[in-house]
Formats: structure tokens, C-alpha cells, sequence
């Protein structure tokens, strides 16, 4: 330090503890973000999952393909939902709505749910209302959701994130030019 000049000095005091705050506020932010937009992801993928249980299981019920067909293709229409795969008990495949290639490791989310059959609460029989079945398993839904678009959000963040952190270092280099003329 003792080479330095005095406007060196104080360009220095003048750009460290602003280029540490900025780099945590800009770290810390955009990290939140990035996490925001996964959850959000699997967020919806699970809504979604739940929504088609309570139909899924009475079509199941009903033996009714063409219901199940038309709530997966109906669910295949919503954002990011690459495809919706319906499954019997057996884990046989009885509705397939979307592509048939999977998509690459990490391009992808997949969440399931048991479709598990409901008992109806039966007041006017209370010797059937007393029993303690087990819910019955009698298909699984599986929604995949493309991670394309999130992914892309998070670069976008990134991008966002660097060109701000280079315009904020950018004005406290002026800024500490300009005191340091003055000093």
C-alpha cells in the first residue's frame, strides 16, 4: 500500500466495501430467484398431479378410457407439460397423452401420485362405517414437466444479474474516479 498513490488509496476505500455489497445483494437475489423458479415448477407439476387424481380415479372406476384420455390430453395442455401417463394397478399403461421419447436427464420433471380408491362415509349402514379398509391402490398418474422454460428463466436471471452487477461496479468506478479527483 505504501507505493500507492492517494487516489489510489481512495479509489480503493471507495470501491471495496461497494463491490462487496453489490456482490452479495446481486449473489443473494439472484440465487433467491433461481430458487423461486424451481419451486415454482414443481409446484404446479403437483397441483396439476392432484387435480387429475380425484378424475383419474373415477374413470379408473368406471373403466372409462376415453374420460381419462380426454383429462390427460386436457392436462397436456397446460404450461410446460411435456406428457401425462395413466396407469392401471398393475402398472400397465392405459393412457399416454404427448411425446413417446423422453426427454434427457435433467430436461425433465416427473412427478406421480397413487390414484387410491375413496370409501364414501356410509351414515344409514354404521356397521360398514365402523371398518378400517385400507385404501385400495388402483392406478397412478404421472405428469412430466419440461424444464425448457425454466431453465431459460434462470439464464435470463443470470444474464440480468451480471449486466447489473457490471453496471453497478461500472458506476462505482466513475463515482470513486470522480472522488478521487477531488481529493
Amino acid at each position: 500500500m505504501k507505493r500507492w498513490g492517494i487516489q489510489a488509496r481512495v479509489m480503493f476505500l471507495a470501491l471495496t466495501p461497494s463491490v462487496m455489497i453489490m456482490l452479495a445483494l446481486v449473489g443473494y437475489f439472484t440465487y433467491e430467484r433461481i430458487q423461486e423458479a424451481e419451486t415454482s415448477l414443481s409446484e404446479r407439476g403437483s397441483l396439476l398431479v392432484q387435480r387429475l387424481v380425484p378424475g383419474v380415479e373415477f374413470a379408473l372406476f368406471a373403466g372409462d378410457a376415453a374420460a381419462m384420455q380426454r383429462l390427460a390430453d386436457t392436462a397436456r395442455g397446460e404450461a410446460d407439460v411435456y406428457s401425462v401417463t395413466i396407469r392401471d394397478a398393475d402398472g400397465s399403461e392405459l393412457v399416454h397423452s404427448g411425446p413417446r421419447e423422453s426427454l434427457p436427464d435433467g430436461a425433465a420433471t416427473r412427478l406421480s401420485r397413487e390414484v387410491l380408491r375413496t370409501r364414501l362415509a356410509t351414515a344409514d349402514f354404521p356397521e360398514q362405517a365402523t371398518s378400517q379398509d385400507e385404501p385400495t391402490r388402483i392406478g397412478e398418474v404421472t405428469v412430466t414437466m419440461s424444464r425448457a422454460a425454466t431453465d431459460a428463466r434462470q439464464r435470463r436471471l443470470v444474464v440480468v444479474a451480471l449486466a447489473l452487477g457490471a453496471l453497478c461496479l461500472a458506476l462505482a468506478i466513475a463515482l470513486a474516479l470522480a472522488i478521487g479527483r477531488g481529493v
